[in-house]
């Protein structure tokens, strides 16, 4: 027959075996959701990182076709008058 100790001792184990594998299974569950977020965390950077480049691209583009379909032209006239050493007029036309 067994005694109280002997059954204590075996409820005891079998409590004790009852909460490591509901702390396994609570691990397991939360190990899943944390593996999702940092896959999502990580799409979203590399969808960021693409929209990025995609904008740099894209505005490269504009601002080179800007230029090549326009024509800028300047002209500078620097008059320097010898009465005076120190002054020079510059006009933009």
């Amino acid at each position: 027959m067994k005694t109280s100790e002997d059954i204590k001792k075996i409820v005891d184990k079998d409590l004790h075996i009852e909460v490591l594998r509901d702390t396994l299974t609570d691990l397991r569950v939360e190990n899943r959701f944390i593996k999702k977020v940092v896959f999502i965390l990580f799409a979203m950077l590399f969808i960021a990182i693409i929209g990025l480049f995609a904008q740099g691209v894209y505005h490269q583009h504009k601002m080179f076709k800007f230029i090549g379909e326009n024509e800028f032209n300047t002209e500078i006239y620097m008059d320097n008058d010898l009465s005076d050493s120190n002054t020079m007029k510059v006009q933009r036309k």
